[in-house]
């Protein structure tokens, strides 16, 4: 085999959903459930301030930690207490709304099935800013099924984000892995293809396709179907 990983990112690329789709349902949703215990722009301001400090957080610590650190230390101690249980009911419940604008997944799926049956290791790098309960509910709402992968980034499990590239040297070292033998499958040209800096190959998904500027750094680019063909010709 060519690659002894595969890492694929989540949002708009496993899960069939623009940035713009899931971010609308998602904030909308989190803040009505929220809103007996905490007013909606109260809650969204902290939780971007908390959720900058976690981008921007170069030290050692656990990314939920520096999250809900700072969190706190916004909106106090007494209000947090009543607030952060929450946050795992909503996505065992509410959060299930984000499949409303799910595309169809079917070429995806076929995908995965076909790498687990080559033998391939299957990773899920997603950007590490949601607690494990988060990530799994949308790889499960996507069609696709937690136990097909072997690693799935969560905010339990790193100190670093994307684009960070310490987030990806986490990820080798967590699943020890060297960069020249994975493949990193994403739809951010920025946020997923600075793997590409480690060694790794990188390969873009277009039909959510999120580029800062027009300069495609990829080693391949396709729709999700093109994608799809591909991994079966070459893999």
């Amino acid at each position: 085999m060519k690659y002894k990983a595969i890492l694929f990112d989540l949002d708009g690329t496993l899960m069939p959903t623009s940035n713009d789709d899931f971010m609308k349902v998602y904030l909308s949703t989190l803040t009505e459930v929220m809103a007996p215990y905490i007013d909606p722009k109260t809650l969204m301001e902290n939780m971007w301030a908390a959720l900058d400090t976690m981008l921007q957080d170069t030290t050692d610590a656990l990314n939920v930690d520096v999250f809900f650190g700072k969190f706190k230390s916004l909106i106090g101690v007494e209000l947090f207490e009543a607030v952060e249980p929450k946050f795992d009911n909503y996505y065992r419940n509410e959060f299930s709304a984000l499949k409303t604008v799910l595309d169809d997944n079917t070429k995806m799926i076929e995908t995965i099935d076909y790498l687990k049956d080559k033998g391939y290791k299957l990773i899920i790098a997603t950007n590490p800013m949601f607690p494990p309960i988060a990530v799994e509910k949308r790889v499960e709402f996507s069609g696709l099924n937690v136990e097909d992968f072997d690693y799935i980034s969560n905010f339990e499990e790193h100190t670093s984000t994307k684009p960070h590239i310490n987030y990806y040297k986490e990820v080798l070292e967590k699943n020890d892995l060297n960069a020249e033998d994975c493949l990193m499958v994403g739809n951010d040209m920025q946020e997923d293809m600075i793997a590409k800096e480690l060694g790794m190959e990188g390969w873009i998904i277009t039909d959510y396709l999120i580029s800062r500027d027009d300069n495609d750094i990829s080693d391949w680019s396709g729709t999700r179907d093109e994608f799809y063909e591909r991994v079966k010709v070459t893999l």
